[in-house]
């Protein structure tokens, strides 16, 4: 935002006001996830449609549906991260004692931050088969399992001497087949080599009976969480300010967050001026942060962290940028500062206060009032001007000894 003083003139009585304002970039959040309502896991449903519903968390209206058929001790994905508006979905499915398995992730529309994927539940439509499902024991549905490996145990069905196991890990892309129909003859099977991040598993089982190649229907697919997903902590520039005074630029401000330095550079054509790409005062240089906050101070011909010399800025409107950056210097937050004037000689001050006032008068009875708005900037170009000399620069001579010429 611009930085602006208000002269009142009334018969050359003098009054100021600053005005400053701040303004930064705002970032999408996600909204929280979504809870699966219907059908719940474990249900069993008849028919070859059913409806998927699910409650809309704060701030949703749009949504991401996956689901997959486990049958046979083959998984097909079905739904493929579908965008839906509603908070429902009805699905085709065949009438056949099949497993399925569905998850949904909410965003807000118009935004391309999606929440985590809700704890995949999964539901049945019938079975005719003679061996059931393996009981899932440990560990429980949506359950923490921490550790770097997790033993998976279930329950045998009667008739059943083996067995296959199906897992996934997912992602925000979606989900990895981690174990892939897996035989095993026990009724429990190490999963390693995990993070311990907070890693979202699933799991099945199907039991069969050996001798007669007789198999049963997948278990209900169990979820677990895997140790403690790390929070990142939000980074922000919370303030940033440029003081001009004399020769020296004094650049300040605050930030949040575990911040070690900050990138500072000052913006081209604030005022939509072209100028040529070797002008300098442009170049951006890391400065540190010391209890969330940086400040340096730029004297022209002295040393600064860009090199040794700094050169100064070339005349005009100028804005500092602070920005934060991540390991492959990529910004993840930015705030600019004040607008600030640079000027070089007493008929460039002039000019650009000339150039950049606005006059307004008004009358009540004998009384003349001339408000007088221009940038705001500190020269000592001008020092030298008294009040009335200015008051007759910035009014372009419409006022003059008290009278109106």
């Amino acid at each position: 935002m611009r930085k602006e003083r208000v002269m009142i003139f009334k018969f050359f009585a003098v009054a100021a006001m600053l005005l400053i304002a701040f303004t930064g970039q705002a970032f999408a959040e996600a909204p929280d996830t979504p809870v699966l309502s219907s059908p719940s896991h474990g249900q069993v449903v008849e028919g070859e449609v059913v409806v998927l519903e699910w409650e809309a968390p704060a701030g949703a209206d749009a949504y991401a549906l996956h689901v997959w058929e486990l049958t046979g001790g083959v998984v097909d994905v079905v739904v493929d991260n579908e965008l839906v508006s509603d908070t429902s979905y009805t699905l085709d499915v065949r009438d056949d004692g099949g497993v399925y398995a569905w998850t949904v992730a909410a965003a807000t529309s118009g935004a391309d931050v999606f929440s985590d994927w809700a704890v995949p539940i999964a539901f049945v439509n019938g079975t005719d088969k003679d061996i059931l499902p393996p009981s899932l024991t440990s560990p429980e549905h949506s359950s923490n399992a921490a550790g770097t490996s997790v033993n998976l145990q279930w329950e045998a069905p009667a008739g059943a001497d083996a067995y296959a196991l199906m897992v996934w890990k997912y992602t925000e892309e979606g989900y990895v087949t981690v174990i892939n129909n897996e035989p095993v003859d026990e009724t429990s099977y190490l999963l390693d080599g995990l993070d311990d991040e907070g890693d979202q598993y699933a799991w099945t089982v199907v039991a069969g009976d050996s001798s007669t190649q007789e198999w049963g229907d997948w278990a209900f697919p169990w979820v677990f969480l895997n140790g403690e997903k790390e929070v990142e902590e939000e980074l922000e520039v919370v303030s940033v300010e440029a003081i001009i005074d004399g020769d020296d630029l004094k650049i300040s401000g605050e930030v949040k967050g575990e911040v070690d330095e900050v990138s500072l550079g000052a913006l081209r054509n604030v005022d939509e001026q072209e100028y040529d790409d070797d002008v300098p005062g442009h170049q951006a240089f890391m400065q540190p942060v010391e209890d969330g906050e940086f400040e340096v101070v730029l004297t022209e011909g002295e040393s600064w962290p860009g090199g040794d010399e700094w050169h100064g800025l070339r005349t005009g409107t100028h804005q500092i940028r602070a920005a934060i950056l991540d390991d492959q210097e990529e910004i993840v937050h930015f705030l600019d500062s004040n607008e600030f004037v640079v000027v070089t000689t007493e008929e460039e001050a002039l000019d650009h206060l000339k150039a950049n006032t606005e006059l307004e008068l008004t009358s009540e009875g004998n009384e003349i009032t001339a408000v007088v708005t221009y940038p705001n900037f500190i020269s000592d170009k001008l020092e030298d001007y008294t009040v009335d000399a200015l008051v007759e620069v910035l009014t372009g001579g419409v006022l003059e000894d008290g009278t109106i010429i």
